[in-house]
């Protein structure tokens, strides 16, 4: 049922609406009964006749995460579809369990957010705002999309994730302008044939859902980026290496155990992420990817790291934490040259960590109560220290102190020794100061 001003319940159906009968500002209801808006509906009116007053083209009438439900709208005021001129409406944060019809009327409307709201269904008419380029109805509970969405042929940018969309409409093939395609968190187990119809498509997010194979629709789009991570992935298709374009991959969150050499196939990538799959083999492919600035092999139960990752020249941010498996780092092993943020679970830093030149960050999972080598000075752009792991940490080296560049020293999980956490108390300077001065 439209919960509209014009035919709003005689009972108020939520506890926002806080509606009380009879009041100087109500407005006859669809039933004959008066309802009172409550402040929120208000505080919406206020400006929107703000925005009409100045002609504005943008309005936002939504409302942060710390809002009590009594500032949310569950309606949205019959006024505003008087803004004939608006191009931007934001609606995040509210109540609303529908649109009105009347949303049509706002036929200049190229941005379109109505995100964390209680949406369950849309109204057809929505197909008739033909100007949009950008639309979300991230976090709602919407089932279905109406077919009329395909009527928004100018839309570049749809993002429907976080809902509950077990199939998705034909009509959405004739979106042929669309960009960027965001549905991830869904129940979808496989995507229709249009998708290749998308062909300006170059960014989408099928992440948590329920595909068990790359949808094959796929294979004929010109992606530079996908993600499909948190997806029941087994293998990996034949016909990937025809994504020659992409330059961004996310496959963590699935169940593959072996990566095929075809994956190297895809010299444009530029970030990888495999992180948390069962894999059995070491995937020695990846040492083709000579484009790579950023690789995840966090959480894989790989003991013994694919060697071919040393000839990564380009790598900027490697992540090899793991919460199962003590990583081996053989003395012969070379990490790539250029790596400026490293993610690691080692007991002891592996030594060839220090001709990381342009080591900025690192972050190290490890019970050892001395976790930091006395080479730890040779990371001379060390800017950020974070320490993982349970355990405390009885010293630090005297070469700590000489991190000229450092800016941040944090540890999760772990405590530092009485005399090194009274000096940390006093700030960073002071703990490198207090090593400096033991020594």
């Amino acid at each position: 049922m439209e919960t509209s001003v014009e035919n709003a319940p005689s009972v108020p159906s939520t506890p926002a609406e806080e509606a009380v009968i009879l009041g100087e500002d109500a407005e006859p209801n669809g039933d004959n009964c008066v309802i009172a808006p409550n402040e929120a509906f208000r505080q919406a009116e206020r400006k929107i006749e703000e925005a009409i007053l100045n002609e504005e083209t943008e309005l936002d009438l939504g409302v942060g995460f710390g809002a009590k439900e009594s500032e949310k709208l569950a309606d949205l005021p019959k006024s505003l579809s008087q803004l004939k001129q608006l191009e931007k409406l934001t609606l995040f944060n509210n109540q609303l369990v529908t649109l009105p019809e009347w949303i049509s009327q706002l036929t200049l409307l190229e941005t379109l957010w109505v995100c964390y709201n209680k949406l369950k269904v849309l109204p057809e008419s929505l197909g008739q705002l033909t100007q949009l380029k950008r639309l979300s109805f991230y976090v709602n509970k919407l089932k279905v999309l109406p077919e009329s969405l395909g009527q928004l042929t100018q839309l570049e940018a749809l993002d429907i994730s976080s809902n509950q969309l077990r199939v998705l409409p034909d009509s959405l093939g004739q979106l042929t302008h669309l960009e960027t395609l965001e549905i991830r968190s869904n129940q979808l187990k496989m995507l229709p044939d249009w998708l290749g119809q998308l062909t300006q498509l170059d960014w989408l997010d099928l992440s948590y859902n329920q595909f068990k194979v790359v949808p094959e629709p796929l294979a004929q789009l010109d992606l530079r980026r996908l993600k499909l991570s948190e997806n029941k992935l087994s293998t990996l298709p034949e016909w990937l290496p025809q994504l020659e374009q992409l330059e961004a991959l996310d496959f963590s969150s699935n169940q593959l155990r072996v990566l095929p050499d075809l994956l190297g196939e895809l010299t444009q990538l530029e970030e990888l992420d495999l992180s948390d799959n069962p894999l059995t083999e070491r995937p020695e492919c990846l040492g083709k990817l000579t484009y790579l600035e950023s690789l995840s092999l966090a959480s894989i139960p790989l003991t013994v790291l694919p060697e071919s990752i040393s000839f990564l020249s380009g790598l900027r941010s490697l992540d090899l934490r793991n919460d199962k498996n003590v990583t081996h780092f053989p003395n012969e092993f070379t990490f790539p040259p250029n790596i400026e943020k490293l993610y690691i679970s080692s007991h002891d830093l592996p030594h060839s960590v220090s001709k990381l030149f342009n080591l900025q960050e690192l972050v190290l999972k490890s019970r050892n109560p001395q976790p930091l080598p006395d080479w730890i000075d040779k990371l001379e752009n060390l800017e950020r220290i974070t320490l993982e792991g349970g355990g405390k940490i009885f010293k630090l080296p005297q070469s700590f102190g000489k991190l000229e560049q450092l800016k941040s020293f944090q540890f999760r999980g772990k405590k530092l020794a009485p005399a090194l956490s009274a000096a940390y108390e006093q700030g960073l300077d002071a703990l490198k100061a207090y090593l400096l001065e033991k020594s």
